[in-house]
Parts: C-alpha cells; sequence; structure tokens
C-alpha cells in the first residue's frame, strides 16, 4: 500500500515536468497560448547547409512573436566561444540569434556574432530546418 501511494506522489510530481514533442505550427501555436514553457532543440547536421562540426543547441525562448503564418523568436546573449569550430582562440562574443518558424514547418535560423570589445561583425551562420528532421519543439 505504501509504495503503491509513494508512485503515486512521485507521479503527480514528475508528470507534469514531462516535455512533450510538438509535431505541427498548429500544436505550437496552441502550447503558446496555453502558456507553456517552449524550448528549441536544433540539430544543425540534419540542417542545410551542413556545418563542418556536430552541433546541437537548445533555446528557451523569454518572447514568441507571431504573426499570421509565421512564429518568431530572437535572443541576444554574451558567449564565448571560437567562432570557426575548434580551431584557434576562444573570444568574448555577443550572439544575436533568430529563429522563424513557417505554418509548413520550415524554420530559418539566422546567427550573427560581434566581437563583445568592438562590436565588429565576426560571422553570420544561417541553416534551414524541417520541423521534425533537425528541428524539434517541445512544451512543458
Amino acid at each position: 500500500m505504501f509504495k503503491k501511494l509513494f508512485v503515486f506522489v512521485l507521479l503527480l510530481f514528475v508528470l507534469p515536468t514531462y516535455a512533450g514533442d510538438l509535431k505541427s505550427f498548429d500544436a505550437i501555436l496552441k502550447a503558446v497560448e496555453s502558456n507553456k514553457q517552449i524550448k528549441f532543440v536544433t540539430h544543425f547536421d540534419q540542417c542545410t547547409p551542413k556545418h563542418s562540426i556536430s552541433m546541437t543547441g537548445m533555446l528557451a525562448p523569454h518572447a514568441i512573436f507571431i504573426v499570421g503564418d509565421n512564429l518568431f523568436v530572437s535572443d541576444y546573449h554574451f558567449t564565448v566561444r571560437n567562432i570557426d569550430g575548434n580551431k584557434g582562440p576562444e573570444k568574448s562574443i555577443q550572439e544575436y540569434v533568430r529563429y522563424a518558424l513557417a505554418r509548413s514547418g520550415e524554420m530559418n535560423l539566422n546567427v550573427m556574432m560581434f566581437d563583445a570589445h568592438t562590436g565588429a561583425e565576426l560571422k553570420k551562420l544561417y541553416s534551414s530546418c524541417q520541423l521534425g528532421d533537425g528541428f524539434k519543439v517541445y512544451a512543458s
């Protein structure tokens, strides 16, 4: 009896934190309208163009903007990284990231990197992925 009660109480804490995989634009809209926490996971090696190193990124946006059949998310942050994969020294970087998801499921991602000290543009990256193939959205 005690074991069943313990498992039941444990499930009450675990189930609400489970992140559901959102497989369509409409499912994402419904989650946003229900005030769910959204997370984007991008597997860059499954996107085009192919990148020279294997990268996976996750973003939990603070704000989502929906215009017609498009969903937009932007993020601006500081980081320390090497802009050319694993070659050369690391730099302090300001990184601006913009996701644009169309109703068709096509996601376009633009990344602009700037030197954190001088503000000079260092690099631009572009990736295009399909929802469910290289790009996944989760809600919790």
